[in-house]
């Protein structure tokens, strides 16, 4: 049974019939898409890495892996504020803030479920100095 030898010595060049470099051009684009995409960390290193994994199964053959990654910048994080407080049952809830909307009636919403709560009677009201000992 003949042997199917490459003809070229083994090289990064003809690693895997060329697989190595088109994996190492894939995740290079990758970063460089990355480094132009205006939410990504603008200044944040970027890394490419081909690792081959030689796993010898005799002395004289081996298997070959060929893994490529990279490590991308993050997003740049997004800010936003937010006005937090409770509903007629208590639970907490917020609404995001947007200085290009109107205001939000957030104080009388507080208000009107304050008020709904207090007529259905499950809230006493105290005055200043009063004491339920």
């Amino acid at each position: 049974m003949p042997l199917n030898i490459s003809e070229k010595k083994l090289s990064l060049a003809n690693l895997g019939g060329g697989a190595a470099i088109e994996r190492f051009d894939d995740e290079l684009q990758r970063v460089l898409d990355n480094i132009a995409d205006p939410n990504s960390i603008e200044t944040a290193p970027r890394e490419v890495t081909l690792k081959v994994k030689i796993k010898p199964k005799e002395r004289s053959y081996a298997k070959l892996d060929i893994v490529c990654s990279s490590k991308l910048a993050t997003a740049e994080p997004y800010s936003t504020n937010a006005y937090i407080g409770a509903d007629i049952k208590g639970r907490a809830e917020a609404y995001e803030h947007s200085p290009e909307q109107m205001r939000l009636q957030f104080e009388q919403r507080q208000q009107e479920q304050q008020e709904q709560t207090e007529e259905s009677g499950n809230v006493t009201k105290l005055r200043k100095g009063d004491s339920t000992k």
